[in-house]
């Protein structure tokens, strides 16, 4: 975020300001709701790599998973929003992603659900890349990247009318999700041991 250019994204000239001051404004639920863009085209090579699958889970992913089969693990908490932890086959009910994941996607006034595959194509199409790399996608010719953005960013699936689609990861200014609180209440009292990995647990209020 510190490393980006405020002018190099579709915004208006005070919200270039607000994020020029603060760049996790960029993430904000306020601009988002504003205007959905400079938010998509910053994370624009984030969508597609989720959904080409650009990453995969790692040891630490498959530790959990073993620790969940010998019947040794409450539970997963996650900051990542990259959605390995399910990729790997952890399941649903040993997992909160406290900060939601990329892996989902859906419109942030109806809750409408769009596919990622969906998502990531109109997100494609109709979003501009301001990472200078001429898309995330190897696959992707830098002739299919649009020079301009679509205003209104990626429409509601079932056009209500009132948003835009949003990946399901909580932005600043949103509550985390209650799972999270009750998975504290239920599985730290009675924890044996808590094991705090891969995290510099900088992004509040976690």
């Amino acid at each position: 975020w510190t490393r980006m250019d405020p002018q190099a994204l579709s915004a208006t000239d005070a919200e270039r300001a607000c994020i020029a001051a603060d760049p996790s404004y960029v993430a904000h639920i306020r601009l988002f709701e504003a205007n959905p863009l400079p938010f998509l085209e910053l994370k624009r090579p984030f969508i597609e790599g989720v959904h080409r699958r650009a990453w995969r889970p790692c040891v630490a992913h498959a530790f959990a998973l073993l620790l969940h089969h010998r019947g040794r693990l409450a539970r997963v908490l996650t900051q990542n929003i990259d959605g390995l932890d399910a990729t790997m086959g952890l399941p649903a009910d040993k997992l909160v992603e406290v900060h939601g994941s990329m892996q989902r996607a859906a419109c942030s006034a109806c809750g409408a659900a769009m596919p990622l595959d969906g998502f990531a194509e109109c997100v494609r199409q109709t979003v501009k890349d301001v990472s200078g790399a001429g898309g995330a996608s190897t696959a992707t010719a830098a002739t299919d990247v649009p020079w301009e953005s679509v205003p209104g960013g990626v429409p509601c699936p079932v056009q209500c009318g009132r948003g835009s689609v949003k990946p399901a990861v909580v932005l600043f200014g949103e509550p985390l999700p209650p799972c999270y609180e009750e998975a504290c209440g239920e599985d730290l009292p009675g924890a044996d041991l808590l094991i705090v990995a891969g995290t510099p647990l900088s992004a509040g209020p976690v």
